[in-house]
């Protein structure tokens, strides 16, 4: 889906040769990809990417052809919240930082290696997870990701995940959705590849008058809009406002243009706001999540 994208949103077809290389496996952490798990026969699976992109290089090089590296992808963090990586965020920019300096110096490319990097959404993975008491915080993979991706422009928030419909086991997409996860990543790397400064959705600022509360997006393509359609209908668009004693006190959601304004019960001050944790650790184990 990715490169089909690409290539639509380029008039058709690709002004360039396009080499593709996919090094991972399932069920690793962060550090498990960059260094390897035991057991494993060296070199790592992130040692093997490197591998791989200098030998095509080398190819390049033989028959004349410019090589850039412009962006790579990053589908992972669901093993990380499992077993709750401290530092992930640290981690994830080290390892940009590495990939993107050692792609600058092999192909003498002056353009920073864009990470693809979708928002990880399993907060179930956790063991006995349950998002509805106070004291559930969401995973700091998520919030990393996110964070990242609004501070460093080499990291592009290509989607999340929570919309797309996973297989046996809750563990994998089932193959229409992969595809769709491949046309987000190839229409943000269209536009980060192509637009200065871009940026996708974000929130710009939170306020709060009374008891509602305002969240005011970066939107590249104003209006916001609720899709129901593709995604889910769940209570309040997916959020929830919950206070010390666990109770969620959201009593309506509305959309204007570039905000997003949600309406409590009472004063939302020294609550929790959530967003897209709706469901329960039961409800994820047989399969209703």
């Amino acid at each position: 889906g990715m490169v089909e994208t690409l290539a639509k949103m380029s008039g058709g077809s690709l002004p360039w040769l396009c080499v593709t290389d996919a090094y991972g496996y399932g069920g690793r952490t962060i550090d498990e990809l960059r260094y390897g798990k035991e057991g494993d026969e060296p070199p790592s699976y992130y040692d093997r990417l490197k591998a791989d992109i200098t030998a095509v290089k080398n190819y390049c090089d033989a028959n004349e052809i410019e090589m850039i590296v412009p962006a790579w992808c990053w589908v992972q963090g669901e093993s990380d919240i499992a077993v709750e990586t401290l530092n992930y965020g640290t981690k994830l920019l080290s390892i940009e930082d590495d990939f993107d300096s050692f792609c600058m110096t092999l192909t003498g490319q002056a353009e920073h290696v864009k990470m693809m990097c979708y928002q990880t959404s399993s907060f179930a993975r956790k063991v006995n997870y349950d998002v509805f008491p106070y004291s559930f915080d969401i995973p700091d993979v998520t919030l990393d990701q996110y964070d990242l991706c609004k501070t460093d422009s080499r990291f592009v928030l290509t989607a999340p995940i929570y919309f797309n419909q996973q297989g046996p086991y809750n563990i994998h997409l089932f193959a229409k959705d992969q595809k769709v996860l491949g046309a987000y990543e190839g229409k943000q790397l269209y536009r980060a590849l192509t637009v200065d400064g871009y940026k996708g959705i974000f929130i710009d600022s939170v306020d709060v008058d009374t008891n509602d509360i305002y969240l005011t997006l970066n939107v590249p393509c104003p209006p916001v809009v609720v899709d129901d359609n593709f995604v889910a209908k769940v209570a309040n668009c997916g959020f929830s406002v919950v206070k010390s004693n666990d109770a969620d006190i959201v009593t309506g959601v509305d959309v204007e243009y570039d905000r997003i304004i949600i309406h409590c019960s009472e004063s939302p001050v020294g609550c929790k706001l959530r967003y897209g944790a709706t469901s329960s650790y039961a409800e994820y184990m047989d399969g209703t999540l």
